[in-house]
């Protein structure tokens, strides 16, 4: 020091920090800085076009969280590049996490759409439900008997959210240059969806096998020894094809609510009938509101973890399709009445209930 007042401001070098050391952070300034630009962007287009707060809606009702997410998600498929899907998508998963703090499910007994209920923290059973995209380390009660949970933590979901936009955008594109008389098409329109919804819905279904793998006969064993003496984080099953139905829904739900969705995870109870006889057994499944033209919603039950196998003409090859079946007034009626409803689709009868 040569005796001034003046304070003494280090350097990289007195901190230690070499050229690879001040290149990683500066690196890292621009990121957060184009980050934040990204994030303010998306806040005042939001602001112009919904006269919203895009960070009050993002953590505020269910009604208003979606909107939001829809907004962001569908920005995010306007994008040309993926680079610029990519850094949507990034603001989007940073705003989630800065501004919602919610883990508020919906009792399984108050099972109108976009009625708030307790805390998760305070469900001691497995009975629950819940719409929005869960707050970061929320957790799930994973299965009736015992105090297991599993931990979501959003912040390691940003490549597998990445993935499902890519998804989403390629399925959408395959959809619209499809004539109006394609079979998939018809089976798209017979269930009440149009191009937007029935791209989620693929690609939230296709991406969650990707990200978690398919299960082994090892898997239902393996999944409960990693619940013996710990809570297991979500990002934890992916790709080791140990996921079973509260992994497989949670993430497929935390994609739909991403983009925005009128999705609803249930943890309840569901039987698939085989030779005359209906096992029943805890599960978790999704009821999914797809937006009719009239304004009303046509209810749909998506079984994200049990697809259903159709046959092909190569028999090395196996074609899944999403167990997606469209309720009618009465099956719904009987859902919200009764706590439970019958389905069938391509051959397969099932039983879910909220019970």
């Amino acid at each position: 020091m040569d005796g001034s007042d003046s304070e003494f401001v280090p350097t990289p070098g007195d901190m230690g920090l070499g050229p690879d050391d001040m290149r990683t952070e500066n690196a890292a300034n621009t990121e957060r800085r184009v980050g934040d630009d990204k994030k303010n962007e998306l806040a005042k287009d939001f602001l112009e076009q919904k006269a919203g707060d895009l960070k009050s809606w993002v953590g505020g009702e269910v009604e208003k969280a979606q909107e939001a997410h829809r907004f962001m998600f569908e920005r995010a498929l306007e994008q040309e590049s993926e680079e610029s899907r990519r850094e949507i998508t990034e603001a989007h998963l940073q705003l989630e996490l800065e501004n919602n703090h919610s883990d508020r499910v919906q009792p399984t007994y108050g099972d109108e759409l976009g009625k708030s209920g307790k805390p998760l923290s305070e469900v001691h059973s497995y009975l629950y439900s819940y719409q929005q995209m869960l707050a970061t380390n929320s957790e799930l009660v994973k299965g009736s008997g015992d105090t297991s949970t599993l931990v979501v933590e959003n912040e390691k979901l940003l490549e597998p959210l990445i993935q499902f936009t890519e998804e989403a955008i390629k399925i959408k594109q395959q959809l619209e240059q499809m004539s109006p008389d394609d079979e998939r098409i018809k089976s798209l329109v017979g269930r009440g969806l149009d191009t937007r919804d029935g791209s989620i819905l693929l690609a939230a279904q296709r991406t969650a096998m990707s990200v978690m793998g398919m299960p082994n006969e090892h898997a239902t064993t393996a999944n409960h020894a990693m619940y013996k003496g710990s809570k297991p984080k979500l990002h934890e099953f992916f790709g080791k094809n140990l996921a079973v139905c509260t992994e497989y829904t949670a993430l497929t739900q935390q994609f739909l609510a991403f983009a925005g969705a009128k999705s609803k995870f249930v943890s309840g109870v569901f039987g698939q009938k085989e030779e005359g006889i209906l096992p029943i057994g805890g599960h978790t499944f999704i009821i999914f509101a797809a937006e009719q033209e009239d304004g009303n919603d046509r209810m749909l039950i998506f079984d994200p973890t049990n697809p259903v196998e159709r046959s092909s003409e190569d028999p090395t090859v196996i074609k899944l399709s999403p167990y997606l079946v469209p309720l009618s007034d009465q099956q719904w009626k009987s859902y919200r009445t009764n706590k439970e409803t019958l389905v069938e689709y391509l051959g397969v009868e099932r039983m879910y209930s909220r019970v």
